[in-house]
């Protein structure tokens, strides 16, 4: 299936404009303003990033790409007893869980919609008790085990002739460079906030392991790009003694290969879009159970078979006329055609008065 997008009427609308017309939705129950967003401190190449909690997930939405006043944006999905359940117990996430996740944005966002008071009281508990707990033994240990996994899969391909596997180098590289960066922050218990925040903290604290970091990026040998490479692994795995040595026997504990349970199949609706094509502005709805929502329900992650209602949500898969449905947010944050037309107030498409 080719994956279709609409055009986001929102890319023309202020960002207070797209906020007032999510408020006015009686399904919103709160709205959170997340990063610069929150600290107003937006720069030309910002982008918003906000949390929408609704009373009731009105469609399996869990994420939504758009643009709002030529900004990218990302919209997190939630419900109200999502975010209530996580904070009930904030202690016991994980800083990089989604769930700590949310503890995290209730601590640090601005709340712009709070219909009920119920993310007031929210953010309230998360800032009143101690932070998620940040990566332990288990996230060392697995960050050590990859680095030094990659390394060794380097050398190899390294030492063969064979131009595909010089290839490989420069494809491995590319990944292996962002899994050492944020390692760096994983093996000293430091939260990652993302690769801008990431560079701030090295040029601050370690501008050693930055400058070597530039050098390799700017390297174009490729042997001599695999040994700035090496280097920096071994500064980034310092705290937990460098890499694991050739010929050594390591483990990855869990369970064992196919016992893993299922993988979530996404949902994918079909849209129609006028034009057929994708151009820039357009909204890109990603379907699911919202954050935190993951175990709200005691009920099966995936529908039994024949079952034709998706976990978490109160309305059946999208199909037909149905599918429709899943354009609430869509229609709560952009004007659709007929209402920039006739300047009406237009209810979502597939709604009753």
């Amino acid at each position: 299936m080719r994956p279709e997008s609409s055009p986001a009427a929102s890319n023309t609308m202020t960002l207070d404009a797209v906020l007032a017309r999510l408020a006015a939705r009686e399904a919103v129950d709160g709205i959170l303003l997340l990063g610069s967003t929150a600290t107003g401190a937006l720069t030309p190449a910002s982008d918003y990033d906000l949390l929408l909690v609704f009373a009731d997930l009105p469609a399996p939405l869990r994420l939504v790409n758009t643009w709002i006043d030529g900004r990218l944006t990302e919209v997190y999905c939630t419900t109200a007893r999502a975010v209530e359940r996580v904070v009930a117990d904030q202690a016991g996430w994980p800083d990089a869980s989604e769930e700590g996740a949310i503890v995290n944005w209730l601590r640090a966002g601005r709340v712009a919609h709070d219909r009920a008071g119920r993310l007031g009281r929210a953010q309230e508990t998360a800032r009143a008790a101690p932070p998620p707990a940040l990566s332990g033994e288990r996230e060392s240990y697995g960050a050590w085990r990859k680095i030094g996994y990659n390394v060794a899969q380097m050398r190899r391909y390294l030492a063969s002739d064979d131009p595909v596997s010089g290839l490989a180098v420069d494809l491995r590289l590319l990944y292996s460079l962002m899994e050492v960066v944020a390692h760096y922050f994983t093996v000293r218990g430091l939260p990652w906030r993302g690769e801008k925040p990431a560079i701030r903290h090295l040029a601050a604290h370690d501008p050693g392991f930055l400058d070597r970091l530039r050098r390799c990026l700017a390297e174009p040998d490729r042997r001599r790009k695999v040994h700035h490479y090496e280097e920096l692994a071994r500064l980034a795995l310092a705290p937990v003694g460098g890499l694991w040595q050739t010929g050594t026997t390591i483990v990855a504990p869990g369970a064992g290969w196919g016992r893993g349970g299922a993988r979530r199949r996404a949902a994918r609706p079909r849209t129609r879009s006028p034009s057929g094509t994708a151009r820039r502005g357009p909204r890109l709805t990603m379907l699911g159970e919202g954050r935190g929502c993951r175990t709200l329900a005691a009920r099966p992650r995936h529908p039994p078979p024949g079952s034709d209602r998706y976990p978490g949500a109160r309305t059946p898969p999208p199909r037909g006329r149905d599918r429709r449905e899943v354009a609430f947010f869509a229609e709560s944050v952009v004007a659709s055609r007929r209402g920039r037309e006739n300047g009406s107030d237009e209810r979502p498409r597939g709604s009753s008065k």
